[in-house]
């Protein structure tokens, strides 16, 4: 490669080119105007990407979808505390400390069932007088499971009770809800024959 490979290109499209100058050198000098306009190009090509990205700010259907994810993305959030408080559980075996919804009502119900089953032990007029609470726990877990095996057979059932004003109602229970009803009582019963220690967070 020569010197002259190195020759400088002039800055003006109307001047002359030099004979001497090779002919790849040649081919540049003749394009000053095409690099002022790609140059023009590429800059506007630039402006037109950030308007575009303006206006995809500015957007309001950008906007409303935007806040249309954020409602969603908050349901998701106060839909998942929700269960978790409704269903957690606390495996120890002998102590509640920090149940969730279901296991406290569960709990409940298991310190209302002891409390029926001290009275029937101490009722001489009761069939349970004087029986363990071991015994008279395991005579109402037949009673459950009997609900359970009622609901499973495709029967249901009709729940009479009184409001608060005294009326007297009656509700219909699917065979599924029977079912459930059984499996509740079941689990309360297991609380009343183990648990030692139940505090209402």
């Amino acid at each position: 490669m020569t010197r002259l490979d190195y020759f400088p290109e002039p800055l003006f499209e109307g001047e002359e080119i030099p004979e001497y100058l090779p002919r790849r050198r040649q081919r540049f000098y003749k394009s000053p105007k095409k690099l002022i306009l790609s140059a023009i190009g590429i800059i506007a090509l630039i402006a037109v990407g950030i308007c575009a990205a303006v206006v995809r700010t500015d957007n309001p259907e950008a906007k409303e979808q935007s806040q249309i994810d954020k409602a969603l993305d908050n349901l998701v959030k106060v839909r998942f505390e929700y269960v978790e408080k409704m269903t957690r559980t606390d495996t120890n075996p002998k102590a509640l400390t920090n149940p969730g919804w279901y296991q406290q009502a569960v709990a409940i119900t298991s310190q209302g069932i002891l409390d029926g089953v001290e009275v029937e032990r101490t009722n001489f007029k009761s069939p349970n007088y004087r029986l363990s609470k071991q015994a008279v726990l395991m005579k109402s877990e037949v009673d459950a499971n009997e609900l359970i095996l009622l609901g499973a057979s495709g029967e249901g059932a009709k729940l009479t009770y009184q409001n608060n004003q005294g009326e007297e109602k009656t509700i219909e229970l699917r065979p599924s809800e029977l079912a459930t009803l059984g499996m509740n009582k079941l689990a309360a019963i297991d609380l009343a024959l183990n648990l030692e220690h139940f505090v209402i967070p």
